[in-house]
C-alpha cells in the first residue's frame, strides 16, 4: 500500500522549514552523517560556514516517508532554503561547484587560485599503469576538511581545477584546491604517499622499512621507546632512548621524533601527547618493535 502523508505531519514539516532558514533532511546527524551522500552535503555546507538545522530521517520513519512525498523526491539528503526545496546531493554539488549555492545562501564565494603541486615520476607511472585499463579516465584528487585523501580514476566535474606538474594533470574541486598548495604526490612501496604542508600538525606514520632507510641514509631524528624497563630488557632497538621528561628536555620542538612501543598503539598515544605539548614533527613507528623484528632485524627477539 502506497504511503500517504497525513495533514498533521505536513503541518509538522511546514513548521520545520518555516522556523529555520536552512534545513537539511539527512541520514544521520550533521556531526555524524550515516551515508556518503549526506556526508558530502554536510562537508559542502561546512565549507561555506553557514548555520543550518538538520533532521535525521532515521529518528522517525514517518518523517522519512513523508519527506519523499512532500518534496516529490525519492532520496536523501534533501535541502530546503527559505521554505523552498533546493535538491539532493548531485544538485547541491553542482551548485556548490558553480557558486550558485553560495549566492542562494547569501555568502560571498572565496576566490581560489589553481594550486601548485608536485607529482613524482613514480606516482605518474602508477597512475598511467592504472589508467591503461580504462578509456578516457582522469585522476581525481579530493582532500576533505579533515585532510583525508581520496585519489582515484573518474571524470572531472564542471568547475574542477586541472592541476599539472611534470607534464601530468590531475583534477580537483575548489575545496580540495584550497588545501593542496605545495602538496607532493609520490608512490612508495606500492602505495600513494601524500606530503601536504597545509595539514594541521598531527602524528605522522612511518613503517619499519622506511625507518630503516632513514637510518641507512643517516637522516637526523631521535628515536624514543615508550615501553617500560621490563619490556626493554627483552628486546630493544639499539638507537632507541627511553622516553622520559629529562630526555625530552634536550629535544627541540621542531626535531624529528620517532616513537615506538611493542605494536604501535601505546606509542601513538604518546605521540599525540607530544603534539599537544607543541612538538611539530612526531612519527609513530607502525607495528612497533614487533614489526621491526619481523621485517628488518630478526636478531631482535619477538615476545
Amino acid at each position: 500500500m502506497r504511503y500517504q502523508m497525513t495533514p498533521e505531519f505536513k503541518e509538522k514539516i511546514d513548521k520545520l522549514i518555516t522556523d529555520h532558514k536552512i534545513v537539511l533532511f539527512m541520514k544521520g546527524y550533521k556531526h555524524q552523517p550515516m551515508c556518503g551522500f549526506s556526508a558530502r552535503v554536510v562537508s559542502m555546507l561546512s565549507e561555506i560556514e553557514i548555520d543550518y538545522h538538520s533532521e535525521n530521517i532515521f529518528d522517525d520513519p514517518e518523517l522519512r516517508s513523508s519527506m519523499k512525498e512532500y518534496s516529490s523526491w525519492p532520496t536523501f539528503p534533501q535541502l530546503y532554503v527559505d521554505q523552498e526545496f533546493v535538491g539532493g546531493c548531485d544538485i547541491i554539488t553542482g551548485m556548490f561547484q558553480d557558486g550558485s549555492l553560495h549566492t542562494l545562501l547569501g555568502v560571498q564565494r572565496e576566490e581560489v587560485a589553481p594550486p601548485s603541486i608536485e607529482i613524482t615520476d613514480a606516482a605518474i607511472g602508477a597512475f598511467k599503469a592504472a589508467m591503461q585499463r580504462y578509456d578516457g579516465v582522469q585522476v581525481i584528487v579530493e582532500i576533505t576538511a579533515q585532510f583525508q585523501y581520496d585519489i582515484g580514476l573518474g571524470q572531472s566535474s564542471a568547475g574542477d581545477f586541472a592541476v599539472t606538474d611534470n607534464d601530468f594533470t590531475v583534477y580537483m574541486n575548489r575545496a580540495s584546491a584550497k588545501r593542496a598548495s605545495g602538496m607532493k604526490i609520490d608512490f612508495q612501496n606500492g602505495q600513494i604517499r601524500i606530503d601536504n604542508p597545509n595539514e594541521p600538525v598531527s602524528v605522522r606514520r612511518i613503517n619499519v622499512r622506511e625507518f630503516k632507510q632513514w637510518i641507512d641514509l643517516k637522516k637526523e631524528h631521535v628515536l624514543f621507546d615508550v615501553r617500560g624497563d621490563d619490556e626493554r630488557s627483552i628486546a630493544k632497538i639499539d638507537s632507541a632512548r627511553p622516553l622520559t621528561p629529562d630526555a625530552l628536555e634536550s629535544v627541540s620542538k621542531d626535531s624529528v621524533i620517532v616513537l615506538h612501543c611493542h605494536h604501535g598503539r601505546r606509542s601513538y598515544t604518546a605521540a599525540q601527547q607530544l603534539i599537544e605539548q607543541g612538538f611539530s614533527n612526531v612519527y609513530n613507528l607502525e607495528g612497533g618493535i614487533h614489526a621491526w623484528s619481523l621485517h628488518v632485524d630478526p636478531v631482535v627477539p619477538t615476545y
